[in-house]
C-alpha cells in the first residue's frame, strides 16, 4: 500500500483545525518507500499539538515470508522506523495523553528492541502523557506523569521479558494508579 496522495494528507491536516487526533504508525503489508513515508510524517507532525492518542507499531506480515523481497521489506520498515525516530527528536507533544508501542510480530523477533529508535519518546517532551501501553517489550525507562500501565507480553521461544528492566521502569513511575500486566503463552 501507499499514500497516492499526499494533497489530501494535507488537506486533511489542515482542516483538522483543533481537533484531537489518534496518529497510527503502523505497516500491516508493505513498507512505504521512504520518501514517501517522511512526506506523511513531515505533514502529520504540522497537527502535533492535536496528538491526543499515538500509536507505533511494527509491522505484523499477514504471512511470513524467507526470501530476498521479505529481507528488502524488513529493511524499508527498519529505515521507516529510523526517519519516524530523526524527524521527531525533541518534539514537544504537549497534548498527547496516550501512547501504544506495539512491538509484535515477526520484525520484532529479528531486532534489537533495546535499540532507542524504537523508542522515540525517549527524546520528547510529554507534559499531558498519563497513560502507556506496551506490548511485546519493556519500556526503557524515562521521566514521567503516567497514571495508567498496560504491559502486555507473550512468551516466544527465545526470548524473554527483561524484568530487571522493568522494574527500574517501574521506578520511574511514581504517580502511577493503576498498572496491568499480562503474559501470555
Amino acid at each position: 500500500t501507499g499514500i497516492s496522495n499526499i494533497e489530501m494528507v494535507r488537506h486533511c491536516i489542515r482542516y483538522v483545525k483543533s481537533a484531537p487526533l489518534h496518529i497510527c504508525v503502523d505497516s500491516p503489508g508493505q513498507p512505504l518507500p521512504n520518501i514517501q513515508f517522511e512526506a506523511f510524517i513531515t505533514e502529520c507532525l504540522k497537527s502535533a499539538e492535536n496528538w491526543r492518542c499515538l500509536t507505533f507499531q511494527l509491522p505484523t506480515f499477514e504471512r511470513m515470508r524467507v526470501d530476498e523481497e521479505e529481507a528488502e521489506d524488513s529493511e524499508d520498515m527498519l529505515d521507516n522506523i529510523s526517519s519516524f525516530s530523526r524527524l521527531t527528536n525533541e518534539y514537544n507533544f504537549c497534548s498527547l495523553e496516550s501512547l501504544e508501542m506495539r512491538f509484535n510480530g515477526p520484525l520484532a523477533a529479528r531486532v534489537d528492541l533495546q535499540d532507542e529508535k524504537f523508542h522515540p519518546y525517549l527524546r520528547w517532551t510529554l507534559p499531558s502523557l498519563t497513560r502507556l501501553s506496551f506490548s511485546g517489550a519493556t519500556p526503557i525507562p524515562f521521566n514521567n506523569n503516567l497514571k495508567d500501565l498496560q504491559i502486555s507480553y507473550t512468551y516466544k521461544s527465545g526470548l524473554s521479558l527483561d524484568l530487571r528492566q522493568l522494574l527500574v521502569f517501574l521506578a520511574f513511575c511514581s504517580s502511577l494508579e493503576d498498572v496491568e500486566i499480562q503474559f501470555r503463552n
